[in-house]
């Protein structure tokens, strides 16, 4: 069975599983009316996927990848609809979907996200000021949400939109001639959006850029109007942003592009013309700190930066081009290394990679090819080293001759008021002392994939990644760790969570 995610929770412990292949997908929008597929490589060079580019007939404005598909969608204007592509999740390539190109309902789309399930797409539109809503089906379809397009209010355009990963909530940014913010509360059900009391909040001015932070419990946003990056703590009951005392903090000039890694480590800030500026975020706050170094040479204009699944390589569309090869206006992507202890950015060589004339927008999807399940059980409680709130309890068992793994799996991280328990294990794999489980379950009641991965011994360790960008990993403290392959499990019938 193939699972896309957006990370392998064994990367964040440093584990290598040869049974596991992650393939990070990017996807490029140039603005010659053409999406470009590339496979990156481990050292970050980008491999064209064949069968692209295959072509749109718009001027892109946004891609949003929808894993659960996986599929593909492109915000165009000119006309203004959306393009789909069905996505092979084995090598990367693009199917047009049946009926697209999907009309858009307001004018001049120029932004997009997805809820954190995947089951809803949401276009921001400058023109008409109010955002556009889709249910996404099971061959991924659009079909408009009752009630859309949602108005947003007191502003004078859309300028960018970002989803809470939980799926609760939509922010809104309005552009750099304005100073508010507007939050949506998402209906998890129909998909229908509205403002959260208080909405539009104030901001400093020039709110350009938002992205939501992988834990859903900030949000981060890019002021062009004074070249600030400003920080918001969400309360997880109303919505409502407050912003923290640390922020804002400086980024560079010009700031068009903001964007998070998976593992919530960095952010993000493509400046222009000053290249990217890299912050370290502390997990417990949300403060930001400059990665000395910042901003890192790269692409002139950053319109789109995406990180990868691991959070080792970030990249960047740049459309004009004039910082190096390909020709002066083409336009190309950057690749960049992320140091891990550090933060600080290296160039891919081979950087710009050539994909078509004036890359505008990215999109990224990462697969991981499970296994066959192999016989044994899995039982496991305790907590993580210096997060005492992050609990998890493990009892997971697959007998010779069933077609797939049972038990539960629950985990809470009560800093970050998260209750996940997981609906059904597809794939439980035992090597040498270690575990991984796979399967999907509810992340505060939205769908979810998931990955576990357990070691036995010493150290113990504990590392779990969900689809929709949370993920922690550490040593377990208290509690227990057995990991048990078939001929060797421990006798007894009790089949509960410990």
């Amino acid at each position: 069975m193939k699972f896309t995610r957006v990370a392998v929770a064994a990367v964040l412990l440093g584990l290598v599983l040869p049974c596991f292949a992650l393939a990070d997908f990017l996807y490029v929008a140039a603005s010659e009316g053409n999406i470009h597929a590339f496979r990156v490589a481990a050292d970050g060079t980008l491999a064209v996927v064949p069968g692209t580019p295959q072509p749109l007939g718009t001027f892109p404005r946004a891609v949003v990848v929808v894993p659960s598909g996986p599929f593909a969608y492109v915000i165009g204007g000119f006309p203004d609809e959306v393009v789909g592509f069905d996505i092979n999740s084995a090598d990367g390539s693009l199917t047009p979907l049946a009926g697209s190109p999907f009309a858009v309902s307001g004018g001049g789309p120029i932004a997009a996200a997805a809820d954190g399930s995947g089951r809803f797409l949401y276009i921001g539109n400058n023109l008409t000021q109010d955002i556009s809503a889709y249910a996404i089906g099971s061959s991924g379809q659009l079909t408009a949400v009752p009630g859309e397009p949602f108005p947003v209010a007191g502003v004078v355009g859309t300028g960018s939109i970002a989803s809470d990963p939980l799926g609760r909530f939509l922010y809104v940014t309005t552009g750099a001639g304005t100073a508010a913010f507007s939050v949506f509360r998402i209906d998890s059900a129909t998909g229908a959006l509205t403002p959260v009391p208080g909405s539009p909040f104030p901001i400093a001015p020039g709110p350009n850029v938002v992205t939501a932070e992988p834990s859903g419990r900030f949000v981060h946003v890019a002021n062009a109007s004074t070249n600030l990056v400003s920080t918001y703590a969400i309360d997880a009951a109303s919505g409502a942003p407050t912003q923290i005392p640390a922020s804002p903090v400086p980024a560079g000039s010009g700031p068009l592009s903001i964007a998070t890694d998976p593992q919530g480590h960095r952010v993000f800030v493509g400046n222009f013309p000053s290249g990217v500026s890299v912050f370290s975020e502390d997990a417990a706050t949300g403060a930001l700190t400059l990665v000395p170094g910042s901003p890192f040479p790269s692409g002139f204009q950053p319109n789109s930066l995406q990180v990868t699944s691991t959070g080792r390589q970030v990249y960047v569309a740049d459309p004009q081009g004039f910082n190096g090869p390909p020709p002066m206006g083409m336009g190309g992507v950057w690749g960049h290394i992320i140091e891990p202890s550090t933060g600080s950015l290296t160039v891919v060589p081979g950087s710009p990679f050539s994909a078509g004339r004036s890359p505008w927008a990215l999109g990224l999807l990462a697969t991981v090819d499970a296994p066959t399940s192999t016989c044994g059980r899995v039982k496991a409680f305790g907590s993580l080293s210096r997060h005492p709130s992050r609990l998890f309890a493990v009892n997971v068992r697959f007998r010779s001759g069933e077609d797939s793994p049972e038990g539960d799996l629950l985990y809470t991280d009560g800093a970050r008021r998260l209750l996940f328990h997981a609906t059904s294990i597809e794939t439980l794999v035992i090597t040498d002392h270690h575990a991984s489980i796979v399967g999907e379950g509810r992340a505060n009641g939205v769908a979810v994939e998931f990955q576990v991965d357990l070691t036995e011994g010493r150290p113990r360790t504990f590392a779990i990644q969900l689809s929709n960008g949370y993920a922690a990993a550490g040593t377990v403290m208290g509690g227990l760790t057995r990991i048990k392959p078939c001929g060797d499990e421990e006798d007894g019938e009790d089949d509960e969570v410990p």
